[in-house]
């Protein structure tokens, strides 16, 4: 079973919080954070403790399921830096630094281009790589290309900045 679960940006004191999302008539958002307390150590009663917070509703995105190459979890409005290079270029020698940002889109989260399932995974669902074809025409052979190395960069709630980088 996949683990779906959403972060926010917290309206009081402008915090990321991760959670199960609900929202409201009137397009309020919550994030809902459930916590086991031990209540009675000496009789070992644990109870489940629920807070609900209320976040910017445009700062809601949803975790993918995928690990960056840290570890760290990967979700909708991240910005992820890959190294993108030929597959046949082994000393990376005509390779490049590519930067996207993680979105929903065709039923997906997609990100360089590629929907993110298409993506080639270790354990722990950490995302390492991405590996495609552009088919040759006109006596042209098929190129292959890979994005290697991704890991998250920032995100555009907390660096806008990442959107539209100087040239």
């Amino acid at each position: 079973m996949r683990e779906i679960k959403f972060r926010g940006k917290r309206k009081d004191n402008m915090e990321w919080v991760n959670g199960s999302l609900t929202i409201e008539y009137d397009g309020t958002c919550h994030i809902n954070v459930w916590n086991s307390v031990l209540l009675e150590p000496e009789n070992g009663y644990w109870e489940m403790v629920h807070e609900a917070y209320e976040v910017i509703s445009e700062t809601v995105g949803q975790f993918t399921g995928l690990k960056d190459k840290n570890g760290k979890k990967i979700f909708e409005g991240d910005r992820l830096r890959g190294f993108q290079k030929e597959q046949d270029d082994r000393e990376g020698k005509h390779g490049y630094e590519i930067l996207d940002t993680v979105s929903w889109r065709d039923g997906g989260f997609t990100v360089f281009g590629k929907n993110m399932r298409d993506g080639y995974t270790k354990e722990s669902g950490i995302l390492y790589q991405f590996m495609w074809c552009n088919l040759g025409h006109f006596n042209h052979p098929n190129c292959y290309y890979q994005i290697d190395d991704i890991e998250i960069i920032g995100n555009i709630h907390d660096n806008p900045e990442l959107l539209n980088p100087p040239k």
